[in-house]
């Protein structure tokens, strides 16, 4: 069985083409641009996940892209060609096709990345296991991230793995690795940093207020705080809250060099499931006015622990903010 379709979006044409008993789609896309004809990618070029259109509902997962760019082209990504073969799976999450054609090579690197898989006789990577955080959790601003919850769930069913709770929403300023042999000492080192946290709020609750989303590339929607001197000085805080842990001899993997704060939406948890979120169905929400929040407490919680009876993330110790 054969058949084609023929669509574009800003340049981005796709011709797939349904073949074998499978139902498995092939994709063929080819961007171009005035500047010449897009070349053909050769077997063996590195191989890397990218986004395509969310158009004729139904999103794409379990897919994989091998793309060549010229050196001239690298920093303008035009004049390229991709050879995409993907899996389809409905808006309401089941799956098209029964196959997912995803190279040995580039299932391996994946699951490398995203699962820990270490070669015998090498040092296991710490993981961050606890964070700081100050919980956003006014009735302002829970509203509108109830809104995009419940749109999102409704709408876009297949991103449902991906969505944050309302209740756990947050801005976190620190992660770290913590075990049985450590934890007590960073929980000491928390409370000593009542004298970090009084000296840049002295007593009151910052107030901080969010307008427009954003990304981290296609795994992480966001909600993005909008300046004010209380976000400057949650920024140098957390910088100030980063050095003295590190001075205490607290493991810190995955922190940024820069802190940039932001509020989690959605995140690509299980890239054996979904490989993106698509623009397209959270661009409604690119300008949206999500409220204020006031916050009461610096907390220090477990990632991996069972949540509150709130929602909300274990908390192992708390300072107040304001008296």
């Amino acid at each position: 069985m054969h058949t084609e379709h023929e669509g574009s979006q800003g340049g981005l044409v796709h011709r797939p083409s349904l073949t074998g008993s499978s139902g498995t789609v092939r994709l063929r896309s080819v961007m171009t641009s005035t500047q010449g004809r897009a070349r053909e990618v050769e077997t063996g070029h590195a191989e890397s996940q990218g986004e395509i259109a969310f158009g004729d509902k139904h999103v794409v997962r379990s897919f994989e892209i091998e793309r060549h760019l010229s050196s001239e082209d690298a920093n303008n990504h035009k004049n390229f060609e991709q050879n995409a073969v993907v899996t389809r799976t409905g808006l309401d999450g089941q799956v098209v096709s029964a196959h997912s054609h995803v190279s040995k090579r580039a299932r391996t690197a994946l699951e490398d990345a995203d699962h820990g898989s270490i070669a015998e006789g090498k040092k296991v990577k710490e993981r961050p296991n606890f964070f700081l955080s100050m919980r956003l959790n006014d009735p302002d601003i829970q509203g509108h991230f109830h809104h995009f919850y419940e749109h999102m769930h409704t709408q876009h069913p297949i991103l449902k793995p991906c969505l944050i709770p309302p209740q756990q929403m947050h801005l976190t300023l620190l992660v770290m690795h913590l075990d049985d042999t450590t934890k007590d000492e960073a929980i000491k080192c928390f409370n000593s940093s009542r004298e970090i946290v009084q000296n840049y709020f002295n007593g009151r609750r910052p107030s901080l207020h969010f307008r427009g989303t954003g990304s981290f590339g296609s795994r992480v929607v966001f909600a993005t705080p909008e300046q004010n001197a209380d976000l400057d000085m949650v920024r140098e805080m957390a910088a100030a809250l980063k050095q003295h842990f590190t001075d205490w001899g607290i493991s810190l993997p995955g922190n940024k060099e820069a802190f940039v704060p932001h509020c989690t939406l959605m995140k690509i948890k299980d890239s054996r499931k979904l490989k993106f979120i698509p623009k397209e169905a959270w661009k409604e929400f690119k300008e949206v006015d999500w409220g204020s929040s006031i916050v009461a407490n610096l907390e220090l919680s477990s990632m991996i622990a069972k949540k509150d009876p709130d929602g909300y993330y274990k908390a192992i110790a708390t300072l107040p903010f304001g008296k």
